[in-house]
């Protein structure tokens, strides 16, 4: 299997190191208001194009899980829920897109979760699941109290 070095790894790893120090049962607040802070971190992300590969109808499919220990009872918390994201417009340097969560009913089948679909106006450059390579190329690594950004070889369906 040959291995790829993904610039959206870091994008990722960024999202996930903000919302795993975010306080519990809330978005990160920042003071635009905005919930990715990226475009702040890296203003030309805000100017930049989307990255070729991203279209108008293109869709991201994630399998995520979440296992929040145990509560106060002493029973265990966990979840599961498929979220689809979907370009719906790109029009320069801004893309709309629309993002669907779906969660495992008690018969085991996914089943859309009817107050998690929500949609977002985000600069092209960096959206809900993609950020420019010709930034992220740029960035360096750093570990401080506002983000962390570690670079490394991922691999992606066995390629």
């Amino acid at each position: 299997m040959k291995k790829i070095e993904i610039l959206s790894a870091v994008f990722l790893t960024i999202c996930l190191v903000l919302a795993a120090t975010a306080s519990a049962g809330s978005l990160p607040t920042l003071p635009s208001g905005k919930e990715n802070p990226l475009p702040i971190l890296y203003p030309e992300l805000n100017s930049k194009l989307a990255p070729s590969w991203v279209t108008e109808g293109l869709r991201a499919t994630y399998y995520a899980t979440i296992d929040k220990g145990v509560n106060l009872q002493g029973r265990a918390e966990a979840g599961e829920a498929i979220i689809q994201a979907d370009v719906v417009a790109l029009e320069g340097s801004t893309a709309a897109t629309s993002t669907s969560m779906y969660v495992q009913g008690p018969l085991g089948r996914f089943r859309p979760l009817a107050s998690g679909g929500f949609g977002s106006i985000v600069p092209a450059g960096c959206g809900d699941f993609w950020c420019s390579p010709k930034v992220l190329a740029k960035v360096k690594e750093r570990n401080d109290d506002d983000v962390t950004v570690i670079r490394g070889p991922v691999e992606v369906a066995g390629s």
